[in-house]
């Protein structure tokens, strides 16, 4: 799919194969979700203070929910089109399907794309944030 943010390179291919192991595969991607989803919180966070920063906590955690939910975080790997490479070890096309999956395939991607860079949360903050700015537009 064609995009206006472009998905940054994993490019070290052991980590890329990580990513795109579903569980139940040998090194599969649940580490690197884990890391992935406390970054993910982490950027949306600063950026609803950024769009709300006379707001409540209450109102900015709601707006944040909205970028880091399950169904929120599956779209951002469907708009990369990211399940299309997902292994699995049996069903992978039902498994490519589900919102948890897809979920947690981006918050692995995150996780690499934040390891590769030797930990540039800058690098990571630019990307999510255009891919929000970009999703909030459409």
């Amino acid at each position: 799919m064609s995009t206006d943010v472009p998905l940054p390179p994993i490019m070290d291919a052991t980590r890329r194969q990580k990513v795109f192991s579903h569980k139940g595969l040998p090194n599969d991607n649940t580490r690197l979700a884990l890391l992935g989803a406390a970054l993910l919180v982490a950027m949306a966070t600063v950026y609803k203070l950024y769009q709300f920063p006379h707001s409540a906590t209450g109102e900015v955690t709601t707006e944040r929910s909205k970028l880091v939910n399950k169904d929120a975080v599956s779209s951002y790997a469907l708009h990369y089109d990211l399940p299309r490479d997902l292994q699995a070890r049996e069903n992978v096309d039902q498994v490519r399907k589900t919102t948890s999956a897809q979920a947690t395939l981006f918050e692995a991607y995150v996780a690499a794309v934040f390891i590769q860079s030797e930990f540039d949360f800058s690098l990571v903050k630019n990307w999510l944030f255009a891919l929000w700015d970009l999703k909030a537009q459409q």
